[in-house]
């Protein structure tokens, strides 16, 4: 069991797991993963990262270079978007160059998937093949989540998202790279990237999830975080419409204490999200353990719910008629009335 900070409200907590829980059942939840899904993989990340591209701009051969220290001070108090706009056009240097650090920093280390990638992928194939998602989306750079799905996933850039299509009906998890990559040299990381209008079709995709997902997790991402403010700054209209639609949107990140999360939880209130003070691995670890254990009682509500089913005989009832028309077993009828939509979306 994931122990909760003694700080939150445990109720609401667990209901904000249930809510995302029963998304997941209904195919309606949609993730945008952040760096803080690969910390614990060693990828650097925020301020860390920040520095490590300082240091490219005031060399250790350099006459009287900064020390550490000062640059990690900068690093906390520069946004990190101009930061990089600054090291990209110091003297002697361009997007290549800028592009070939990365890589050295983010890809060229063989970095292992940790925990929560691999509770991840349990959520998304929890009741087998095809999985509860129909995509997932992500700010970062780094290759990991597509060494956690492998043969089970696709990376999506703006170059080939007409594969998406493909890629789902195959059963396949679309990752859809919303800020580019660094090897295609086609990414979104300075202040004047912001301005770029190139990524037009995974940004249509991505306000879509917003507009049709029950629940929306943010996992990884802080308040400061040069990512968030970027699609926050961008599909700000589409987040707070969510509100008004009755849809709920999750922003998973630690809280360092009760202050913070008492201030934070507000400031995320203010911007359409509840705050869950965890680490991407304790919220996947807890969405996997409610799923295994309540998986069939949520199945189960949620049929009765879609076909208005009132008691237990009645539900059953419903499962041994059509396990009996289509010829399957119960639980591959329990799982195609789940799934069963009309053409507009209601109960077949």
């Amino acid at each position: 069991m994931i122990k909760y900070p003694e700080y939150v409200d445990t109720d609401a907590i667990d209901q904000a797991f249930e809510r995302i829980a029963q998304a997941v059942m209904q195919k309606r939840v949609e993730f945008l993963f952040g760096a803080g899904m690969s910390i614990d993989s060693g990828v650097p990340a925020g301020p860390q990262l920040a520095q490590k591209l300082l240091r490219l701009f005031f060399p250790e051969t350099g006459v009287n270079p900064p020390s550490d220290s000062r640059l990690a001070e900068w690093a906390r108090e520069i946004p990190f978007e101009l930061l990089v706009e600054a090291v990209e056009a110091s003297r002697g240097r361009n997007r290549a160059d800028l592009t070939q650090d990365l890589a050295k920093l983010l890809l060229d280390t063989d970095y292992d998937i940790s925990e929560a990638h691999r509770d991840l992928l349990a959520v998304c194939n929890w009741l087998g093949s095809p999985p509860v998602v129909n995509r997932i989306f992500t700010t970062n750079f780094d290759r990991l989540l597509d060494k956690a799905f492998g043969k089970l996933g696709t990376r999506i850039t703006q170059a080939n998202t007409r594969e998406i299509v493909t890629a789902q009906r195959t059963g396949l998890v679309p990752i859809l790279y919303l800020h580019g990559t660094i090897e295609e040299s086609n990414y979104q990381i300075t202040e004047s990237d912001v301005f770029d209008t190139s990524f037009n079709s995974l940004q249509t995709m991505f306000r879509t999830a917003l507009a049709e997902a029950d629940a929306f997790v943010f996992v990884g991402y802080s308040m400061n975080d040069p990512d968030l403010r970027r699609v926050y700054r961008a599909y700000r209209s589409d987040i707070e419409s969510r509100r008004e639609l009755a849809k709920l949107s999750y922003v998973v990140g630690p809280a360092a204490d009760s202050y913070q999360y008492r201030l934070g939880r507000k400031l995320w209130e203010v911007r359409g999200a509840i705050w869950l003070p965890f680490t991407a691995a304790a919220f996947f670890a807890r969405l996997k353990a409610i799923l295994e254990t309540q998986g069939d009682n949520l199945v189960q509500q949620f049929i009765m719910q879609k076909y208005r089913l009132k008691t237990d005989e009645e539900y059953q009832d419903k499962v041994t008629q059509t396990s009996e028309i289509l010829h399957i077993s119960e639980n591959d009828a329990i799982r195609f009335l789940a799934e069963a939509h009309t053409k507009t979306g209601q109960p077949s």
